[in-house]
């Protein structure tokens, strides 16, 4: 992966290893199931399960620098991707822990998928969510930002804390295929003054993430549905 990085260097920002520690309870945290299909665990848990849990498909996701897979900005997302992929090509815009990508692999074996970040240290944790569920070689992992990628998706996920809305708004159009769908997700139900969120190593202001329904409509998006749970809401949109 590092050969990798140094390669994208110029897209990427610095990581701030002060800033934050992988927090002692993700290396304890439970199995949880996510959306209607997955179960997300760590890699020392896959053998422990219960039988009901072998009903889902599972998420193997280590500790790192993403999101963890019990925040609500993840459980949102994935019950839009569960509803609205259909295969195709996919984009996975700032990956974070690679969670989406890999449920949309997981969902379409055969579909083409594409996935980006440009904190180096998020893209380590992304690198490793996907060997440890076998697909380092389906899903095109790169250190990257959204100029990067010209062809037309049938599906875009965007993690709007981490890419930003004006980049989503200035490059979504171009990369959606005709009738293609965008789910956008990391938005605030309320506007509060520095809500905060981590990704990698960055501590980010997310508070002006809040008017995205009324900024996405001002650009020529239609909203097509969203998903609230807890303080955190993921849209789905495509362009009209």
């Amino acid at each position: 992966m590092s050969s990798l990085l140094n390669k994208y260097k110029d897209f990427m920002i610095e990581p701030r290893r002060e800033s934050i520690a992988i927090e002692q309870w993700q290396w304890t945290a439970t199995p949880k199931i996510v959306g209607s299909k997955f179960i997300a665990l760590r890699s020392w848990q896959k053998d422990d399960l219960s039988y009901d849990y072998h009903q889902r498909i599972p998420l193997i996701i280590d500790p790192g620098m993403g999101l963890s897979f019990h925040h609500a900005i993840v459980q949102a997302s994935v019950t839009l991707l569960e509803k609205y992929a259909q295969g195709g090509c996919i984009l996975d815009a700032g990956t974070d822990s690679g969670i989406l990508a890999i449920a949309a692999a997981r969902l379409y074996p055969q579909a083409v998928i594409d996935a980006f970040d440009i904190d180096p240290d998020v893209l380590e944790h992304a690198a490793t969510s996907l060997a440890l569920n076998n697909l380092t070689s389906h899903i095109n992992l790169q250190p990257a930002n959204f100029k990067t990628y010209k062809k037309a998706y049938d599906l875009v996920m965007v993690n709007l804390p981490a890419i930003g809305i004006a980049e989503t708004l200035s490059h979504l159009r171009y990369c959606l295929a005709d009738n293609g769908i965008a789910i956008l997700y990391g938005i605030p139900i309320y506007s509060h003054t520095n809500l905060m969120v981590w990704h990698g190593w960055q501590h980010l202001d997310v508070s002006h993430l809040a008017t995205t329904p009324v900024t996405i409509a001002s650009h020529g998006f239609k909203l097509l549905d969203s998903e609230v749970i807890e303080e955190w809401k993921a849209i789905a949109i495509t362009y009209q």
